[in-house]
C-alpha cells in the first residue's frame, strides 16, 4: 500500500511504504471475496444453465436466434478461455511479500 503526496514547487513525489496488519487485510478483502461469492452463487450457475438449454430451444427462437446461440455459445468458449489462460499466467491469490525499499531519495 503506498501513500503518494505530490509538492507542486519541485515536482518530487514523496513515497511512504505502510504495513499493514492481518485486521487490515481482512478488511480489505472483504468486499473482492463477496463479489467472487455472488459470482459463484448466481452468474456462473445461470450461464451454465442457458448454455444447456437454450440450444435447444433453437427453432422456437428463430432465424434470429439460430445466428444468436452459436455466437454466444462461441463468445462465451473465448472469455471462458481467455480468463483461465489469465489465471494461469497472473496466479491470483499467490501472494508474496515484496521487498520494497522504504528510504525516498
Amino acid at each position: 500500500f503506498f501513500y503518494t503526496k505530490s509538492w507542486n514547487v519541485s515536482n518530487t513525489t514523496e513515497v511512504a511504504v505502510v504495513k499493514l496488519t492481518d485486521d487490515w487485510y481482512q478488511v480489505l478483502q472483504f468486499p473482492g471475496k463477496l463479489w467472487l461469492n455472488a459470482l459463484k452463487l448466481l452468474v456462473l450457475p445461470l450461464v451454465s444453465l442457458m448454455m444447456i438449454v437454450l440450444p435447444s430451444r433453437v427453432q422456437r427462437v428463430g432465424q434470429i436466434g439460430m445466428r444468436a446461440v452459436p455466437l454466444y455459445l462461441f463468445t462465451s468458449f473465448c472469455s471462458a478461455t481467455q480468463g483461465t489462460i489469465w489465471a494461469y499466467i497472473m496466479k491470483p491469490g499467490n501472494t508474496q511479500d515484496a521487498n520494497v525499499d522504504a528510504s525516498v531519495k
